[in-house]
């Protein structure tokens, strides 16, 4: 793990990646990357691979949100391979030792974590219930509508007009990095009712750029807690999450954290600053991000 990331580290300050040095650091990273509880950074090996076949990097502009980020000249690293290089220096710090102990499966508690999402002409919602093998005494989220910080991982609806699956995602996301610290080192159980963002956590994955990230944030985080998790479907009519999802359904969720005692965990934390009243900052990944 640290040899891995000493040698990105490596390559960053040099500012200079070979084809040859190329095809042997992916090789290292995918192999790294296969022996996790997922097979995901897949979408940050391609500007690796790409150099060690010799493809030109910098030929195209690179869009992300709409937006065309500048290159970076020839002598020095493309834009689209420093941030690759940047998110394998962030993830390996957090990275499982090569040391495992034995039999000590039972003594990881469980939980089960019920997300959704909730995608209307009026609001875009999110909602999470964390449950601790008892129905009574859940924890729970609610944002009744997605804040302007978070749009960076959200497609622009110019480009896509119902954006439920990454909103999905995103909800996840946000439970996790909101719970982490009281789930760190337990098996958790995410039930999702929607097939894309499900399987896009299960594999680690996505074509779709925005579900790509959403998810390398996501595994970062899970890594950085020791987070074991495990993804499956759940009918939507079966998802408690949806109450918490929709503004139009607060009283139906008021009365139910009454009737168990469920605890309200306000993700205010999560789009604030240090000082209550920034709201350009949003700590996701692991890191705080600054919005411009």
């Amino acid at each position: 793990r640290q040899k891995y990331r000493s040698t990105v580290q490596q390559i960053l300050g040099a500012d200079y990646l070979s084809p040859g040095n190329a095809a042997k650091l992916a090789g290292a990273l995918s192999f790294a990357s296969s022996v996790t509880l997922a097979r995901f950074g897949r979408p940050f090996l391609q500007p690796i691979y790409s150099v060690a076949a010799g493809r030109d990097l910098e030929s195209a502009s690179i869009r992300f949100d709409g937006e065309e980020r500048p290159k970076t000249g020839s002598s020095g690293l493309p834009h689209r391979l420093r941030q690759a290089l940047i998110w394998w220096v962030q993830i390996l710090e957090p990275f499982p030792d090569k040391d495992f102990s034995w039999g000590r499966s039972h003594r990881r508690p469980i939980y089960d974590v019920f997300t959704d999402a909730s995608a209307e002409d009026r609001w875009e919602g999110l909602g999470g219930v964390c449950f601790a093998q008892t129905l009574s005494y859940a924890e729970t989220f609610r944002v009744d509508n997605t804040p302007p910080s978070l749009e960076v991982y959200l497609p622009s609806k110019e480009s896509q007009k119902v954006r439920i699956a990454q909103l999905e995602m995103l909800a996840v996301l946000i439970f996790v990095q909101l719970f982490g610290p009281r789930l760190s080192g337990s098996y958790v159980r995410f039930h999702i009712d929607n097939l894309s963002a499900m399987y896009c956590c299960l594999n680690g994955y996505s074509g779709n750029s925005h579900m790509a990230r959403l998810s390398g944030e996501l595994w970062l985080v899970l890594l950085s807690y020791n987070i074991v998790p495990w993804f499956q479907y759940v009918p939507s009519k079966l998802n408690i999450a949806d109450v918490f999802s929709r503004p139009d359904k607060v009283k139906i969720g008021n009365r139910l954290s009454l009737r168990f005692r469920w605890r309200y965990i306000s993700p205010c934390v999560l789009f604030t600053s240090e000082a209550a009243d920034d709201s350009l900052r949003v700590d996701l990944g692991g890191r705080r991000m600054i919005k411009k």
